[in-house]
């Protein structure tokens, strides 16, 4: 793979992911952009649930084709363990949070502990867990080198979407699900404008990278 593929493939799936529900929630006349979860699309009761479902994976594969060639850019950096596992979570959010996701259709008569329901809310943890792992790395990484300002803004979108992902699930708290019921999607979205934001971060360095033949973060 062409090394400037991969920063191009990695802001592509961000911004193709990211625009999913807001494109393809304008013909799901119910769908609530601040109460429903973005799965909600690929559920079977969806209009938009095969289109849906087909392009989280178009977006999954480039997730993952990112991934893979961003070691390739940072391949003068000496710490190849932590560029690696970033490469890695990344790839791991694009396979399970979008691909497999796609793959795995649930429905709304499907209860917390029905099998599919699990595997469905076990690959979507597993790859948002992915993104967060990546802005930690990131921040570190900037961190090492001295380039405060990157490690404030990765380790800003990591606190922000932490804090998203733990307003989101509190939706599932008995004694307050009324209270969040209304702005879960809110939530989810605003975790993954963060996270996104991140990731943006690292194709931009990236590409930086690919165009200097140095890895720095400046």
């Amino acid at each position: 793979m062409k090394r400037y593929l991969a920063p191009i493939f990695l802001i592509a799936a961000c911004v193709g992911d990211a625009s999913l529900p807001y494109i393809l929630g304008f013909v799901y006349p119910s769908f609530s952009q601040s109460a429903d979860i973005i799965s909600i699309l690929g559920e079977p009761n969806s209009p938009v649930q095969t289109l849906f479902n087909q392009l989280s994976i178009v977006t999954g594969s480039l997730f993952v084709l990112g991934a893979l060639g961003l070691p390739g850019c940072f391949k003068q950096d000496h710490n190849r363990l932590a560029i690696n596992l970033m490469s890695i979570s990344i790839g791991a959010y694009g396979l399970f949070d979008c691909i497999l996701s796609g793959l795995v259709v649930i429905n709304d008569r499907e209860t917390f502990f029905n099998p599919i329901y699990l595997l469905h809310s076990a690959v979507t943890g597993i790859g948002m867990l992915g993104l967060l792992v990546a802005a930690l790395i990131s921040g570190w990484l900037a961190k090492e080198r001295g380039q405060m300002k990157w490690a404030t803004f990765f380790w800003t979108c990591l606190t922000l979407g932490s804090l998203c992902i733990v307003f989101f699930l509190t939706y599932y708290v008995p004694f307050l699900h009324e209270i969040f019921a209304t702005t879960r999607g809110l939530w989810q979205r605003a975790s993954l404008f963060f996270l996104y934001s991140a990731a943006i971060g690292v194709s931009q360095k990236a590409w930086s990278t690919v165009k200097k033949d140095i890895y720095q973060f400046s």
